[in-house]
């Protein structure tokens, strides 16, 4: 009878003694090999004790990297819900008749960015705690902006099929800008609900926006394409928008309570650590929910599921069914592992995203507590600049992997963002030291996001952020 068995699917194929060469001269022979055409990159040597003191594209070889990033190909996720009611026509009428022919993709895609980033700054300046202390203004000019970023991303890419200037360069940019915002967008949700920085659900939110966007993107490199859900981030993008203009005209929506009639739910959330229960159901009051720790709950159970999904589609992709005569089927079957890909890998992968969040709640509950609030207000501030930062590092890599064939870090800290958040735990109650580390973390992100765009420009012979006619 057939076995269920699991490979961890070679991450080198076998050659014979001394006939191992160089990644060019396996792209030349890739018949004599075993290799796909796409080129793996070598393994970085250096640093301190993993320390990536430049960057893994420093190492790259670039004759490899040029072929791997010729021979990319993207393949577009399913649509989901709203996206096939209205608003991938809409994006489509918007692209028509707002953009020229000459504008850049990736120049629709950063001003969408600045658009957010202006309310995320604005946010941290008005209410740097996220207690819902930003004015009226704020929620409807920040329902604008969101509405805005959401209408440029899904839009650009619709440009760049118009103009015929796509490249991987554009799904690269555009993958690490939605690095960045996801956490933002998060952060406006607790501040619409009121919830604090020091919120216990608010920090799973974060993080397990993070950790559902970061599985997003392994399977898109494990299975060859993302798996979206009917209802999925672009539906919660347009929720937060009303949620922004409800909490603008309507500010005590979110404490509104209510009474659950299934006593088994009400026994569940009561299960909980005591500081999750008590921010989802009104303390003394059993049964009883406010409004704003029911859709905070959902959304985290929701995220976390997303989480697991990913995880379990991943590790059945490499389940294989074996025959009495070992013969086996499977989709990988005379094809050579892409770098970054195998249980192995995957593994490893999750060690470094555990490690993140591990280290990210390290930091928030130094920068959090009610005690370094009193004293100085920046110190969350800074812990969720870092965190934004530091996480858009950690997915540059995965980005990097899957588009250029990269080696993802061979250590978990062979990561400058993993390095700051460390040092950010490791220095608190320093707070020159924290500011340090904080601006640090931008510079730092900025630097390796400059660097991999002008590789990518290089390697393809593009622009940037003009289309390069023939």
């Amino acid at each position: 009878k057939p076995l269920l068995m699991v490979t961890t699917r070679s991450q080198t194929p076998v050659h014979s003694p001394n006939t191992r060469t160089k990644p060019a001269a396996r792209m030349n022979h890739p018949e004599t090999t075993g290799y796909e055409a796409t080129a793996r990159q070598p393994r970085p040597k250096g640093g301190l004790f993993g320390f990536e003191l430049g960057t893994s594209l420093s190492l790259a070889d670039h004759e490899s990297l040029r072929v791997a990033l010729k021979e990319y190909k993207y393949v577009a996720p399913n649509l989901s819900l709203f996206e096939i009611i209205w608003l991938d026509k809409f994006w489509l009428l918007w692209q028509r008749a707002v953009y020229p022919s000459w504008l850049a993709p990736n120049v629709i895609t950063f001003i969408g960015f600045i658009f957010v980033m202006i309310s995320f700054l604005t946010m941290l300046f008005l209410s740097p705690e996220l207690d819902g202390s930003c004015p009226k203004e704020w929620f409807i000019f920040t329902a604008i902006t969101c509405f805005l970023y959401q209408t440029l991303d899904g839009s650009d890419g619709k440009q760049a099929r118009a103009t015929k200037s796509g490249s991987p360069l554009g799904e690269l940019f555009d993958h690490g800008v939605d690095a960045l915002v996801t956490p933002i967008i998060v952060a406006f949700t607790i501040e619409i609900q009121g919830f604090g920085i020091g919120s216990n659900l608010g920090l799973l939110a974060i993080v397990l926006s993070q950790s559902a966007f970061c599985m997003s993107n392994l399977t898109l490199l494990h299975l060859g394409k993302q798996e979206f859900n009917t209802v999925d981030c672009q539906e919660v993008q347009v929720v937060v928008q009303c949620a922004l203009l409800i909490t603008a005209f309507f500010p005590h929506f979110w404490t509104t309570e209510f009474t659950i009639p299934f006593r088994n739910i009400t026994w569940l959330i009561e299960l909980l650590p005591l500081a999750v229960s008590n921010e989802v159901m009104v303390p003394g009051k059993t049964g009883t929910l406010q409004v704003r720790g029911f859709v905070m709950f959902w959304s985290v159970c929701c995220m976390s599921w997303n989480v697991v999904r990913g995880v379990f589609s991943i590790l059945a992709h490499y389940v294989v069914d074996v025959s009495d005569n070992n013969q086996f089927t499977t989709s990988l079957t005379a094809k050579s592992a892409k770098e970054g890909q195998g249980i192995r890998s995957f593994v490893h992968q999750l060690t470094t995203l555990g490690l993140y969040a591990l280290l990210n709640w390290l930091g928030w509950r130094s920068a959090a507590s009610v005690d370094r609030i009193s004293s100085n207000p920046l110190m969350p501030v800074c812990w969720l600049v870092l965190s934004c930062y530091s996480f858009g590092d950690l997915m540059d890599h995965v980005l990097f992997t899957r588009v250029g064939q990269l080696p993802f870090p061979s250590l978990p800290f062979r990561n400058r963002g993993l390095w700051l958040l460390a040092f950010f735990w490791l220095f608190f109650g320093h707070d020159e030291i924290v500011y340090a580390i904080t601006v640090f973390a931008f510079i730092s992100h900025t630097q390796y996001a400059v660097t991999m765009g002008s590789s990518v420009c290089k390697a393809l012979r593009i622009n940037f952020f003009t289309i390069k006619r023939p």
